[in-house]
């Protein structure tokens, strides 16, 4: 009896050390970072925005320039520099997603961004936040040292989140988001627009713990449920960020386009090797749920 206790502890020991040994490294979705997202084109709409604010507050004077990832505002005294950690909502930075979504075709997306959470802006808010800072103390980014202002929205957003509000400005009632590996090659073949700096991550505040479950209550006290109101105040995130991006779509002239259409996206949804997962967005009970429709977003209907 004790041989076969000593083979039978030898045995779980080898387990337990073949699943330490082969277990996958932390991936960077995992981390939960915000993260910077770069993109020339929108650079310009935002240049284009805090001008025209500077004129209509009487500072016509100052010069607006952009480089990687910052703009900066320029005057004969000193310069003002203001990071953008923010997807940049425009018709040039969604254009990827729009172009898809118009043609009725899926929406690839690589996989290890699929959990990155992204903070979400138009031009004008940016030109706003830029504005008020040009006299006001300068905001601290949190995790750094620098002393930039920023435009960080209250709730980021997932790109799988952008491909929903993009399908349902676009009238359609499913979206489908496959995933491919960065490895593969198919962010330049593509191509993805999106380029991510790691060097601008910096972590999130402290996440808060999963509730634990609610309490057995008597029949005559309610029970709360924070998943619910989670729920909710998700459902009115994206409502806000499709009302924004619905105003860019119905101004938007998708180009022409080949038959049939994005050729290199059918070929990754036949790549097995490449292909590392597929979501579909429908409102109904068998798939992930796509949105608001957008007759009944309340953020359209006024």
């Amino acid at each position: 009896v004790a041989a076969m206790r000593i083979r039978r502890a030898a045995a779980w020991m080898g387990v337990v050390a073949a699943t330490a040994a082969f277990r996958a490294p932390e991936s960077t979705c995992a981390r939960r970072r915000r993260v910077v997202v770069s993109m020339e084109a929108s650079q310009e709409a935002v240049v284009a925005a805090v001008a025209a604010k500077l004129e209509a507050m009487g500072e016509s004077s100052r010069r607006v320039e952009s480089r990687a990832g910052e703009i900066v505002v320029r005057d004969e005294a000193s310069s003002l520099v203001a990071t953008l950690p923010k997807l940049i909502v425009c018709a040039s930075t969604l254009s990827y997603f729009l172009d898809r979504v118009s043609a009725g075709v899926v929406v690839p997306i690589p996989y290890e961004w699929r959990e990155l959470e992204l903070a979400v802006a138009t031009p004008a808010d940016c030109a706003e936040i830029i504005a008020a800072n040009l006299e006001a103390p300068r905001v601290t980014i949190p995790g750094t040292d620098s002393g930039l202002p920023t435009c960080l929205s209250a709730s980021p957003y997932t790109l799988c989140q952008v491909a929903r509000a993009c399908a349902v400005a676009a009238g359609r009632d499913v979206v489908k988001t496959p995933f491919f590996g960065l490895a593969s090659g198919y962010a330049d073949t593509l191509p993805f627009p999106l380029a991510l700096d790691d060097s601008w991550l910096f972590p999130l505040e402290k996440l808060p713990e999963k509730p634990p479950p609610p309490k057995r209550r008597s029949l005559n006290k309610p029970v709360k449920n924070p998943d619910f109101h989670r729920r909710l105040q998700q459902r009115e995130d994206d409502d806000k960020l499709t009302a924004v991006i619905a105003t860019i779509y119905d101004d938007y002239r998708p180009p022409p386009l080949d038959d049939p259409p994005f050729p290199v996206d059918l070929a990754l949804v036949s790549d097995g090797a490449s292909l590392k997962g597929n979501f579909v967005y429908k409102n109904d009970v068998y798939h992930r749920p796509l949105g608001t429709p957008r007759a009944d977003n309340p953020y359209l209907s006024s």
